[in-house]
């Protein structure tokens, strides 16, 4: 929905300060997004939060300020939905897609799925773009996401990913070939969309074992209780096995491959308000299973090939 209106005389001034004025029920990083969208325009041209406007102008705003964190119910049947609670949910990622939009009026993003098929995750988490998330997967990582569908769920599972108590598990398939089971216990360190391993970075433990061996390359089953950003991806690299596809970390390039190879199959955790634990599995997309069955079969060819 746009808005629009002209800036009356008592109005002059800069512009994002017109806007927090007009809509002091806005929080600031909204109207932050807008600006950063290209969402707000003075007399037609794109403005930016510091520039001044007159008396006279006419502003419009291509997004609501009110409905500038409102995610916009989107349905995609690419995400699957495989556990449903009144008080959580769960869905299953395909590679591709990000966990929630960065901009207003954004769309294609697992955060949309969700506020389509359930409604009252719009308003469970206090940041509305996530949409009842308590995390969140890289946008070509595909597995499980869970999302809460109420505010007390969603910190009571925010804990529990805060205070490392979820176990997760993940496929990644990786180049070279593994000799066996290893870890890799070096704390990591973030510099804007890299992250690397610094001795003065956070703590992060990361283990794996050999599910498959396609000759010079390597399917692991990894586990993880800390959740830092990019951690499976850069201790694997850094054990000198980065992912395929993972070309931010060395990870070379694999013909059918969607991006870098990593599934967040299995989450393990206490349930937020029953004493059992919650076991959540997401199955290897099509896409995905259809490549480890090309690399069997070019594998099996080349050791007879030999």
């Amino acid at each position: 929905m746009s808005v629009y209106f002209r800036v009356a005389p008592h109005e002059v001034g800069r512009i994002d300060k017109l806007l927090a004025n007009r809509y002091p029920d806005v929080g600031r990083r909204a109207l932050a997004r807008l600006f950063a969208g290209c969402h707000v325009r003075v007399d037609g041209a794109v403005a930016h939060k510091g520039d001044r406007v007159s008396a006279g102008a006419e502003v419009s705003l291509r997004v609501a300020p009110d409905q500038a964190d409102a995610v916009i119910p989107a349905d995609d049947p690419g995400v699957v939905t495989i556990h449903v609670e009144p008080t959580l949910i769960a869905v299953a990622k395909p590679p591709g897609m990000p966990s929630h939009p960065l901009n207003p009026g954004e769309t294609g993003t697992a955060a949309n799925v969700l506020v389509a098929r359930f409604a009252d995750c719009a308003s469970a988490s206090p940041d509305r773009r996530e949409a009842g998330l308590v995390h969140r997967l890289d946008t070509d990582t595909s597995g499980v996401l869970v999302a809460a569908r109420d505010p007390a769920t969603w910190r009571a599972l925010r804990d529990a990913f805060t205070d490392h108590e979820v176990e997760k598990t993940y496929l990644a398939l990786v180049c070279g070939d593994v000799a066996g089971p290893g870890q890799c216990d070096e704390p990591l360190s973030r510099t804007g969309k890299h992250v690397r391993v610094t001795a003065a970075g956070l703590p992060a433990h990361t283990r794996w074992q050999v599910v498959e061996r396609f000759g010079t390359r390597t399917l692991l089953r990894c586990h993880t209780r800390y959740g830092r950003r990019h951690q499976v991806r850069v201790h694997l690299a850094h054990a000198g096995h980065p992912i395929c596809g993972d070309r931010q970390y060395g990870g070379e390039d694999l013909d059918g491959a969607d991006g870098h190879f990593l599934h967040a199959a299995a989450i393990r955790m206490r349930h937020p308000s029953r004493p059992d634990e919650l076991h959540l599995e997401a199955p290897l997309p099509a896409q995905r299973t259809a490549l480890l069955e090309r690399l069997r079969v070019e594998s099996d060819q080349r050791r007879v090939d030999q």
